[in-house]
């Protein structure tokens, strides 16, 4: 059973933790000199700040780590039953359910509308129950797709399937324009991120790729929502997309820079 690693901030400027090991807690950068320290150790952490304090000025940062368990499609092949914690997908609904119990053979999950748990021997949980599909998964699931589309689509047909395979990752990645010309995305964005792109100070974007196929060129509309309910506010931004890379990314994600019409 893997593990899901969230971060959660306790205080100070989480910016700090920009390139940090995934195990790392606190950190603390003098202010003078720019030298940075990192800590997996709270208690090690504070021992040192009070060593040094009076001697120069620290800038700090802590964040909690929440490691989640995750259930998985290797798990659910092998047979493995998801833990407490985990989260499943329900086929017949398609909504995600927490893993509240699991106990002789008996799976027991959380169910928000009816504000209740539910219960099912593990054959049938197994049946009507599958893992939440991961980024990577989405993006090799994609891929496949793809890339039989192309094979049984008969065009190119020089191309195998392997040549294919790096085509595809190419447009994903940016480096390489798809046939077809401009295309056009409407994009949902928080507020908090529509107003830093509305005064100047945001002209980047980090974007799950595959269902996309970000290009440079390709224009896009974005459509501020409010993050407490999901709902468009109706203000809308638009603008071009100048460049593509996927470098240092999520695998199927890319960051890709604008401008705003106008500019």
């Amino acid at each position: 059973m893997s593990e899901e690693i969230k971060y959660e901030p306790v205080f100070g400027p989480q910016e700090l933790f920009d390139g940090a090991m995934p195990d790392v807690v606190f950190v603390s950068k003098n202010d003078e000199t720019g030298e940075m320290f990192q800590y997996t150790s709270i208690i090690i952490a504070l021992r040192d700040l009070v060593r040094y304090q009076g001697y120069a000025d620290f800038i700090a940062a802590m964040r909690r780590i929440i490691k989640t368990p995750v259930w998985n499609a290797e798990d659910q092949k092998a047979g493995r039953l998801p833990e407490v914690g985990c989260e499943a997908k329900c086929k017949d609904t398609g909504k995600i359910h927490e893993i509240i119990r699991v106990k002789g053979g008996m799976v027991t999950w959380w169910d928000n509308d009816y504000v209740r748990g539910f219960s099912m021997f593990e054959p049938e949980f197994m049946s009507r129950f599958c893992p939440i599909e991961t980024t990577a998964e989405k993006a090799q699931r994609l891929e496949n797709e793809w890339v039989i589309q192309q094979l049984n689509a008969d065009i190119l047909p020089i191309l195998t399937e392997k040549q294919w395979r790096e085509l595809h990752r190419s447009m994903r990645s940016g480096e390489l324009k798809a046939p077809g010309g401009v295309m056009h995305h409407d994009l949902k964005t928080e507020s908090c991120y529509f107003s830093a792109v509305l005064d100047g100070r945001k002209r980047f974007a980090i974007r799950f790729n595959d269902d996309r196929g970000f290009q440079a060129g390709d224009t896009f509309t974005k459509h501020e929502i409010a993050k407490h309910n999901g709902i468009e506010t109706g203000r809308t931004i638009n603008g071009v997309i100048t460049y593509v890379t996927n470098y240092f990314q999520r695998d199927g994600y890319v960051v890709f820079g604008f401008k705003l019409d106008g500019e």
